[in-house]
């Protein structure tokens, strides 16, 4: 039986049904959060300039540029990872893109509201951002099947496999408990006494170690997209001296 999965498809379009719900699902979550991105955003430099509480509005900024990259990093490893999909569509390839489109729109959308209070919902909200991403990455690379695919496209998706276990498992699952529990901690247990005059603003700082996971979930990986951008570059090569084989061939008949 010849291979499903070929150089050539990393350059096609969706070519199965899981392919294109997953390319369709999570485009329509992208679309969704940058649009709700662009309404908090409105609403950020309103309060910022406008606003009676300016401050109220700046402490949101490190958390509307974390959901900003959060969205990037989606849209980056699905056209890097999608087109290794060949199994077929089943339930959760339809639950998981808009589960996370819903909540993706939500890292957004309590960053709107004119409550001051909403904001400190954000670290909740990218747990559970976190979580289904962990999910994801579970449910989708357990599926990358080598057995279907040429010897160098099988190469890679056994490192997609070795590097999800070795480090976007284990960041989504500690980025998962670390934000739940600080938002649990501080929005419902009562503050230590030395704590109990500050500000609640200074919750923005959770912003920077949410922004290094999402930067390093990014540039993990950097060594396996060059990879199959090479094997894509290659293809390109090939699928262009086909089709000068295939324009030249009747003119060569024709002079014969």
């Amino acid at each position: 039986m010849s291979p499903i999965l070929t150089p050539k498809d990393l350059n096609a379009d969706p070519k199965n049904d899981t392919q294109k719900v997953m390319f369709y699902g999570f485009g329509a979550m992208i679309c969704t959060a940058l649009g709700f991105a662009v309404v908090s955003a409105f609403v950020i430099v309103k309060g910022v300039f406008a606003g009676n509480q300016p401050g109220d509005y700046l402490v949101r900024i490190p958390f509307w540029l974390v959901s900003t990259l959060a969205v990037c990093m989606v849209y980056l490893k699905l056209h890097v990872y999608g087109r290794f999909l060949t199994h077929k569509l089943g339930v959760y390839d339809v639950l998981i893109p808009y589960t996370k489109a819903f909540i993706a729109a939500s890292l957004f959308a309590v960053l709107s509201s004119e409550d001051a209070r909403m904001w400190h919902v954000w670290p909740f909200v990218f747990s559970m951002f976190a979580l289904v991403s962990h999910l994801k990455i579970r449910y989708y690379v357990g599926r990358f099947d080598e057995a279907k695919a040429t010897p160098e496209i099988a190469n890679i998706i056994r490192k997609i496999k070795a590097h999800s276990k070795k480090a976007d498992l284990r960041g989504t699952f500690i980025s998962t408990i670390a934000f739940l529990v600080a938002w649990v901690f501080l929005n419902f247990v009562p503050p230590l006494p030395f704590m109990a005059h500050w500000s609640t603003k200074w919750q923005a700082l959770l912003a920077f170690p949410a922004a290094i996971g999402m930067i390093k979930a990014i540039l993990s990986d950097k060594p396996i997209r060059d990879e199959i951008e090479k094997l894509q570059e290659s293809a390109t090569e090939e699928m262009t001296k086909e089709r000068a084989l295939r324009v030249l061939s009747p003119k060569a008949a024709l002079h014969e």
